[in-house]
């Protein structure tokens, strides 16, 4: 699955995942605000801002494939910021 984000600044990373309804605009100011220090990575959901829908039917298979995503940016620890549904992926993550 591809993912559409934003992937700006450098240092230890954080990840923002949105919430239902919204895409990866809805972190712009933490990411103005933390990109100085941090590398931002913001994703949008399946179906959302400018990723395609796919067919994925649970929280755990969603987490997968962002585990993939962050795995292929070769990526081993990060810090990991989500709002509503994308909190309730943490746990699976």
């Amino acid at each position: 699955m591809k993912f559409s984000y934003s992937d700006i600044g450098k240092g230890k990373t954080i990840i923002f995942v949105h919430s239902y309804l919204w895409d990866k605009e809805m972190w712009q100011p933490q990411l103005d605000f933390f990109k100085d220090n941090f590398r931002c990575i913001a994703i949008d959901l399946p179906g959302h801002g400018d990723s395609l829908f796919n067919n994925i039917s649970s929280l755990s298979e969603l987490a997968k494939e962002i585990k993939n995503f962050i795995d292929g940016l070769n990526i081993d620890n990060y810090i990991y910021v989500g709002l509503s549904v994308g909190g309730m992926l943490a746990p699976y993550l």
